[in-house]
């Protein structure tokens, strides 16, 4: 394998991104997805609604929660999370501290820490770097009972956004495909995901547009082809849900490679990616 070291990457998979690298230009976020923060390098300080200072190694974030990091130009591992809360209810009870919505300082962190090195310096495959995610990063026993618990409306909701993502298709039209009504799928799907049936289709269109930047497309050409009104409205959705512009991923394509897998072992449906 080619070594590295000074190289960031951008996996993505249908259910699960990663970026491993510095982050630069950090802004506030407003999560898009629930998020597992590891400080590979080192410490890192957050600071929550813009009052509580945590500093940590780990940090987990739920969809939606609003933070402002501080990665000292160090190098951080960014995951980011199943959609309907799996990981991040299996990941909260390895974490010792909370603050507000934040919970930091994971009981097994050493070993994330060192596994997220192996990806990084080693360039770990997407497939590879997938399943020592699932097994070593992201373990839990309880996973499946957690999955029994999920609505499988949401499951459903979540099926057709991913099947026709460029539909703007309205919360009375999606309650009525799923037999329930507007406020009570619209409580279901908010309470499951932590964020709204509109905010989850904005991060899935960025994850196809992510996907269409990796296999060469200008940015300009990925924001309309996904569905966003024009550059502008992508620049801001991509920054103020990833907290770094995406100029500044295309800007540095000799420093960040994307690579692109199907979420292989995991619990979902394995996703073929093709760059046509």
């Amino acid at each position: 394998m080619t070594h590295s070291g000074n190289s960031s990457l951008l996996y993505l998979w249908e259910y699960r991104t990663l970026y491993i690298g510095e982050l630069s230009e950090m802004s506030t976020v407003s999560q898009g997805a629930a998020s597992l923060l590891v400080g590979i390098e080192g410490e890192f300080d957050l600071t929550v609604r813009g009052k509580e200072k945590i500093t940590t190694r780990t940090a987990l974030m739920p969809a939606g929660a609003q933070v402002r990091l501080e990665a000292f130009g160090r190098s951080i591992a960014m995951c980011y999370l199943d959609p309907v809360g799996v990981d991040f209810s299996s990941l909260v009870s390895l974490m010792q501290y909370g603050c507000e919505d934040i919970f930091y300082t994971c009981e097994i962190e050493n070993h994330q820490i060192e596994r997220l090195l192996t990806i990084k310096n080693d360039e770990v495959p997407p497939a590879d770097t997938y399943r020592m995610l699932m097994n070593d990063v992201l373990p839990a026993d309880n996973r499946h009972e957690i999955i029994e618990k999920i609505n499988p409306k949401v499951l459903d909701i979540i099926s057709i956004i991913k099947k026709e993502p460029l539909v703007n298709h309205s919360n009375d039209d999606l309650a009525e495909r799923v037999g329930l009504s507007k406020d009570r799928l619209q409580r279901l799907f908010k309470s499951t995901t932590g964020i709204p049936i509109r905010r989850y289709r904005l991060w899935y269109r960025l994850f196809v547009a992510a996907n269409l930047m990796a296999c060469g497309y200008t940015l300009t050409d990925a924001a309309l082809q996904t569905g966003f009104s024009d550059s502008s409205h992508f620049n801001h959705t991509f920054r103020s849900m990833l907290g770094m512009k995406p100029s500044f991923v295309l800007q540095r394509k000799d420093l960040i490679k994307i690579l692109v897998g199907g979420d292989v072992g995991g619990l979902f449906p394995v996703f073929d990616q093709a760059c046509a």
